[in-house]
């Protein structure tokens, strides 16, 4: 009866285990979530409201498909922030695979950088010196991996000719 109950025993914590150690692999693979930006578009600089669009492409490394259930992000131009963002539209990113979102963006110029500065950012897009112009995407993303939450943060900048010379391949 003892060999019994040692074998059944066995039975439910080898599995367990394999369960266990399955999901904290892939839970730790989603926290290193790659993002990288694949496009922008700028709709244009209308009564001193600059108008983006910017292309993110979020990867998942995992062998678990995962659920972006939401995102906060702070988008800053040259390192001064300005647009909070945030959705809690859902999306599925399967195994090993990307998905592309789209992040809209309007800055009030002015408001954002001032007289003289406005005039010097407005200067660097119509002159195209996208190598002055940096582009910071910092936040969290919020998700899930079989019904458990988890957050993954993004803290990265890229500069629009960075940004240009990607759209170009």
């Amino acid at each position: 009866m003892k060999n019994a109950a040692k074998i059944l025993g066995v039975l439910i914590l080898v599995p367990t285990a394999i369960l266990a150690g399955y999901i904290t692999a892939g839970v730790i693979l989603l926290k290193r979530i790659d993002y990288e930006m694949t496009g922008y578009s700028l709709k244009g600089i209308n009564k001193g409201i600059l108008s983006l669009i910017l292309e993110l492409k979020i990867i998942n490394p995992s062998f678990i498909k995962v659920g972006i259930d939401k995102y906060d992000l702070t988008v800053s131009i040259n390192n001064i922030p300005v647009s909070k963002l945030s959705s809690k539209i859902p999306i599925l990113i399967q195994a090993n695979d990307f998905t592309e979102i789209s992040i809209p963006v309007d800055v009030d110029i002015e408001k954002s950088f001032g007289v003289l500065k406005s005039r010097e950012i407005i200067g660097y897009f119509i002159a195209q010196q996208y190598d002055k112009i940096t582009i910071f995407v910092r936040g969290d993303f919020g998700a899930t991996v079989m019904k458990i939450p988890i957050s993954t943060k993004i803290d990265e900048k890229w500069t629009l000719k960075e940004i240009s010379e990607i759209m170009s391949t």
